[in-house]
């Protein structure tokens, strides 16, 4: 998450942390959006909204297990641009 937050241009807080035998989970917020950044077997994903409107924030032409941390940043900046 520290390296995460570095790499984002815009005040990040952290919420909460989740942690379970296979996955760990942040949730934090930037701008005022709750987001959610998922590490689950081997895949690290940004998740953002809830419900039916949640989505993932995957850069193009990556998949969830080459995507990388700036990749995630990156992604997360062009959502505040």
């Amino acid at each position: 998450m520290k390296i995460l937050m570095k790499h984002i241009n815009h005040e990040c807080t952290i919420l909460a942390y989740h942690a379970g035998s296979m996955h760990w989970s942040v949730d934090f917020e930037v701008k005022g959006t709750r987001m959610s950044l998922v590490y689950e077997r081997g895949a690290l994903v940004v998740l953002t909204g809830t419900g039916k409107m949640q989505r993932s924030l995957i850069p193009p032409g990556k998949d969830v297990i080459s995507v990388s941390v700036k990749d995630l940043a990156r992604e997360i900046n062009r959502e505040f641009l």
